[in-house]
């Protein structure tokens, strides 16, 4: 059974970053087998678990929640990060300020990053992310 983690707050300099980095690496020590996930478009947790440029990536999240938007068929385990630590990781990056903004006018907004994490509650058994939620964009 998958057990979810979110670790949000909307103030900065909190240790959201940190805490899920560090949670993440301690559950796998536990024996978990563990994916967190970098919902930040500054993509520091990519950075902090090694990734050097998150921009340059290929695939991060908002490349997946923009094909939930849309609706197209999406390879969930595609753009996850095996990190040496034994987590995996969904990198983000600044492009999900900009699917943040769409988010405005997409139905069932709410659910885009609910979509993903059912879609990989079979995968894992703990996952952890980091969200900055901004209330302002969604009144």
């Amino acid at each position: 059974m998958c057990k979810v983690i979110a670790i949000c707050n909307q103030k900065g300099g909190v240790s959201k970053t940190t805490t899920t980095a560090n949670l993440g690496v301690g559950l796998v020590r536990a024996g978990k087998k563990v994916l967190v996930i970098d919902a930040d478009p500054q993509g520091n947790l990519s950075q902090s678990l090694g990734i050097e440029n998150p921009d340059e990536l290929e695939i991060a999240l908002p490349n997946i929640m923009e094909q939930i938007m849309t609706g197209e068929d999406v390879d969930v385990k595609k753009g996850i990060v095996h990190h040496k630590e034994g987590l995996d990781l969904m990198p983000c990056n600044i492009d999900l300020s900009a699917v943040d903004v769409s988010l405005v006018h997409v139905l069932s907004r709410e659910f885009i990053m609910k979509t993903y994490v059912d879609s990989m509650k079979d995968n894992i058994l703990f996952l952890s992310y980091g969200w900055v939620y901004n209330e302002r964009k969604y009144r």
